[in-house]
């Protein structure tokens, strides 16, 4: 079940958050093959992500420069192994785009793992959203769930 929240309605708050600084538009993995004493070297781009849904964008595309990180510290055993592990951590610097903080009136099945649709939020913000985190409050104002989450579709952060 997808949850959907409407700004005005049952969306109590939003706090968005782009994070562009720590986009990367690549990751080479380099290790060392010991058994075949040869280097391993494999690298992840934007070619190597597909968009949550078609016509997407990723959070790479909006970085200016070509900002690259290569990681020497990862054990990795074969070429698939560095490939695998280096579109891990391109998607990882990808689902750190752009991320938020809501606030709704009490949902007890509003979990961490589940997706809610954010509405009423303008382009740039509104969307199918991934929870990652979620805490449950009851005070003398009454039960309300707050979650973080982060955004799947991109296709419209520019606020077109």
């Amino acid at each position: 079940m997808i949850y959907s929240l409407t700004w005005g309605k049952n969306l109590i708050s939003f706090t968005p958050k782009l994070n562009i600084n720590e986009q990367v538009t690549e990751v080479t993995v380099k290790g060392w093959d010991v058994a075949r004493n040869r280097k391993i070297e494999e690298t992840a781009n934007r070619s190597d992500l597909v968009p949550v849904e078609s016509g997407g964008m990723l959070g790479t595309e909006f970085v200016q420069k070509n900002k690259k990180e290569v990681i020497t510290t990862q054990p990795v055993e074969s070429r698939k192994q560095a490939k695998q592990f280096a579109i891990a951590v391109l998607r990882r610097y990808l689902y750190g785009f752009l991320t938020g903080k809501a606030k709704t009136f009490g949902l007890p099945d509003l979990t961490c793992g589940k997706y809610v649709k954010l509405n009423n939020l303008g382009n740039r913000f509104s969307g199918l959203y991934y929870i990652t985190a979620t805490t449950h409050s009851i005070n003398d104002n009454g039960y309300t769930t707050g979650f973080d989450v982060r955004k799947l579709d991109l296709k419209n952060i520019n606020g077109d």
